[in-house]
């Protein structure tokens, strides 16, 4: 999966929609025409009423939508300013927010809530290092590569490639210095690259020897560079990981595996790993 998982993305788009379904609903219900409640809310007199009625939810459903660090703050500050108008609605206009109303909205904003607030669900929003819908996609390719360190060079073949760093594979035993930065020495039709690197992940096997390296201290020029190299990958069809996803499809398997298995309706975590794949074409 390389997208954000689904209850996020459909909790989110239901948060944004939520002011159009209120809107309908409350026509509806106190049988007035869509256009004269616009009027009515867009007059001024309330403005605050106004600005939870259009504003707040979806404010809530960026927070969700974007999961970083602050999102279930502002996401909890919203839902509790919710709570608050609704008992303030109720209270000036029992006939127009009846008990059971309020009650069955409330009930519905407490229960998205402790959604957010269980462990396996709010872990994606304070520990950035799961949210593996935010990693570049890694580009499998075979291209020599040359290694510095301490003066010593080794030559070796990229397996892997991102925007962050590559995979690189030796043949036979080479013991790099896993505790100083190293320097790799790249390229790719028109792209030349000269970075420092550091090495994060080593392991031997088969006769060979990989190494994962991450880029460190990267000018803004050579950044651009290598974001438009790893577009030159994606166009021209190099195979990656993640590979890429139709949504629909996606959407479709998650809603099948929800419904026959009952899982996919809390994000599920894995243990990054690095792996010495092979391009399966395009052979620079």
């Amino acid at each position: 999966m390389e997208k954000r998982p689904w209850p996020i993305v459909i909790i989110a788009l239901l948060h944004f929609f939520e002011p159009q379904a209120k809107l309908l609903f409350y026509s509806w219900l106190w049988d007035v025409p869509v256009g004269r409640f616009i009027t009515f809310m867009m007059s001024g007199k309330n403005l605050w009423g106004t600005f939870m009625f259009l504003f707040s939810f979806p404010i809530a459903g960026l927070a969700i939508f974007a999961v970083k660090r602050w999102s279930l703050p502002v996401f909890v500050t919203v839902q509790v300013l919710t709570f608050a108008q609704h008992i303030h609605d109720s209270s000036l206009s029992p006939s127009r927010f009846p008990p059971w109303m309020v009650g069955a909205f409330i009930f519905g904003n407490l229960l998205v809530t402790t959604y957010f607030l269980l462990p396996a669900v709010r872990l994606a929003y304070v520990d950035p290092r799961v949210r593996w819908w935010e990693a570049k996609p890694r580009y499998l390719v075979r291209w020599p590569v040359r290694l510095t360190q301490h003066g010593q060079t080794w030559d070796a073949v990229i397996a892997n490639v991102a925007q962050g760093g590559f995979f690189c594979e030796f043949r036979g035993t080479v013991t790099l210095d896993t505790t100083q930065d190293l320097t790799a020495t790249f390229a790719y039709q028109d792209f030349r690259f000269d970075l420092k690197g550091s090495i994060r992940h080593s392991r031997f096997d088969g006769g060979k020897s990989y190494y994962g390296i991450k880029f460190e201290t990267i000018p803004s020029s050579t950044k651009k560079a290598l974001a438009r190299c790893m577009r030159t990958l994606d166009k021209q069809g190099f195979d990656r990981k993640p590979a890429k996803e139709n949504p629909f499809k996606a959407f479709w398997a998650w809603g099948t595996t929800l419904v026959t298995t009952g899982k996919g309706l809390f994000p599920e975590y894995h243990a990054k790993q690095v792996q010495p794949e092979v391009a399966k074409k395009k052979v620079a």
